[in-house]
């Protein structure tokens, strides 16, 4: 009798939560996730000066010295994989001439954007980085992430990017929040995170 007490008290929990879109268990949240480029005390990006001391072209392709997946790149601090993904993150690329950004817009598909996640605060620690984003695909790697940087342009308007964490066998389980836009280059906190979807409305 308990049980069966318990369980008719689970069920209707459970629906007042499923009739309700705007309940807090369900409601999507749309966080203003603010964007930060780290400067020195010279005013000078931290992120492109470790890239050039080991000798990175930020704007060329991404050296072979991280770990390849079928979708994206891993890469640990101190590799030159590592310096050109947390560079990506900080280039204002609508004060990259022409004949760069063209060169580097060859080169992807898709959405035309790059995502990169960081195991760490301020985009450092590992990283995952996804060059060539696809709408509405589960991108997702198997390290628990805290920030997250995007390249080439900021999100538009109709544009969504969703963050997610595990969920038993499921990367992409559970939901975090919706970045709606990032208004700027640099890096921006979330997490703890292991997958993005990225959507256009």
């Amino acid at each position: 009798m308990h049980f069966s007490t318990i369980l008719a008290g689970c069920g209707t929990l459970l629906s007042f939560a499923l009739a309700s879109p705007t309940s807090p268990l369900l409601a999507a949240r749309h966080d203003t996730v603010s964007f930060a480029v780290f400067t020195d005390s010279n005013g000078e990006i931290e992120s492109f000066k470790n890239a050039e001391a080991l000798g990175v072209d930020i704007y060329g392709p991404i050296p072979d010295d991280g770990v390849v997946h079928a979708d994206h790149v891993t890469a640990e601090p101190g590799t030159k994989a590592w310096a050109w993904i947390r560079a990506q993150a900080d280039i204002d690329w609508a004060k990259v001439s022409k004949d760069k950004r063209d060169a580097v817009l060859k080169r992807q598909g898709w959405a035309n954007i790059g995502i990169g996640m960081y195991a760490q605060d301020n985009c450092g620690g590992q990283a995952s980085y996804f060059d060539n984003v696809e709408y509405g695909t589960h991108h997702f790697d198997v390290v628990n992430y805290y920030s997250i940087g995007i390249t080439y342009r900021g999100l538009r308007d109709g544009e969504t990017l969703g963050t997610f964490r595990q969920a038993g066998d499921d990367w992409c389980g559970t939901f975090v929040n919706n970045i709606a836009h990032n208004a700027n280059p640099g890096c921006g906190a979330v997490g703890p995170i292991n997958c993005f979807i990225l959507t256009l409305s």
